[in-house]
């Protein structure tokens, strides 16, 4: 939940800026910008949550120097990244609902498609163009601006587009910017397919009369209607600008863009794993312990052999979702030289790590280190 908030938060306000920055750059490649940020967002999240690595081990067993056997306890117990329940229950029942509202969306337009009153795209893998049945009347250039408008929505791949954004808005209710580019992206979508049409050769003048003509009513958002009121007054501007370049997605465009998006879902998710995580007890419900699969002994040093010192050196410290120890400290010390060798050699050991519902954690244990002379 936490990742999901983090990974959108920083993707959207990248894509934001890079919109802002792109000048007249045209509307198909600021509608590309938009998509890619929606999906990128669950990319780098499940790269950041199968990334651990998980290898098989074996049994726990912490061992000393001497051969006397060490200590597995709790140290602490901390919260920074997992998410309260009472919070992940709110963010399921928004998605549902938001969900089951585009559900019923879509059925209703599926049940309601013979009677539309507007022109639009209705389907996602197999689009069709719906015409009100006023279109018969209509005149034979308006007619022909339409069509032609709804075959640019079909050949880009809009009606998946939309679809996709719409999901991603379900399961990102609570973010707003995830809301402002899906109304960012839906405005550059509709240009793109206007930017289509007066490619083929209509005057603009004379499109931006059709735009006006099949503006009639708001229909439900399942759908990729020609002319909603509420982006009209945007489009017919950007329809009047001649400067405005109206390019599509050039295959140089293309890569470049992929590029970018790869590296910023991998940064991503490199931030997201080296986020704090929730310091786990071994004793925990759900918790598989962790087991050792390399370990080094520490050595005594030519000084505390001298002083034939011996005892325990007791360390605290987790071991890290990857398996590797961290954060080690002395909590019972013996002696300056013993208390350095025994957090070297703790350094040099492997885990197998600690598990949650088959997903790597971290968990704070203590060993104990005996030093013996013989």
């Amino acid at each position: 939940m936490i990742d999901l908030v983090l990974a959108s938060t920083f993707l959207l306000s990248l894509a934001t800026m890079a919109v802002k920055c792109m000048g007249r750059a045209s509307a198909a490649q600021r509608h590309a910008v938009w998509m890619f940020a929606f999906l990128s967002i669950p990319l780098a999240v499940l790269i950041s949550t199968v990334a651990a690595p998980f290898v098989p081990g074996l049994p726990v067993q912490i061992i000393a120097a001497a051969g006397v056997p060490g200590q597995l306890n709790v140290v602490h117990y901390i919260s920074v990244r997992v998410a309260p329940d009472w919070i992940r229950y709110a963010w399921f029942a928004g998605a549902a609902l938001l969900l089951l509202r585009l559900s019923i969306s879509f059925l209703l337009l599926y049940r309601t498609r013979k009677h539309v009153t507007v022109p639009l795209v209705f389907g996602i893998l197999h689009p069709e163009i719906l015409l009100p049945k006023s279109a018969k009347g209509w005149p034979t250039k308006v007619l022909s601006s339409v069509v032609q408008h709804e075959q640019a929505h079909i050949r880009r791949w809009d009606g998946l587009a939309q679809f996709f954004a719409q999901i991603s808005c379900a399961f990102l209710w609570f973010q707003p910017l995830a809301w402002y580019a899906a109304n960012k992206s839906a405005e550059e979508r509709e240009k793109a397919c206007d930017d289509y049409v007066l490619a083929s050769g209509v005057p603009a003048d004379e499109y931006a009369s059709h735009l006006l003509f099949v503006a009639k009513e708001f229909i439900p958002s399942a759908a990729l209607p020609m002319a909603r009121p509420s982006s009209l007054e945007t489009r017919l501007r950007a329809v009047a600008d001649e400067r405005r370049s109206r390019a599509g997605l050039s295959r140089r465009w293309r890569i470049a863009l992929l590029a970018t998006t790869a590296a910023s879902v991998l940064g991503v998710s490199s931030l997201l794993g080296q986020q704090a995580e929730k310091i786990y007890n071994v004793g925990d419900e759900g918790i598989t312990a962790p087991s050792v699969l390399h370990k080094v002994d520490p050595d005594y040093t030519p000084e505390a052999k001298a002083e034939k010192i011996s005892g325990s050196v007791t360390l605290a410290f987790e071991i890290a979702p990857g398996g590797l120890p961290r954060e080690i400290k002395v909590v019972e010390s013996l002696d300056r030289g013993l208390d350095q060798n025994a957090v070297a050699a703790l350094r040099q050991w492997q885990f197998k790590p600690a598990t949650r519902e088959g997903r790597p954690v971290a968990v704070a244990v203590r060993v104990k280190f005996q030093f013996q002379l013989r």
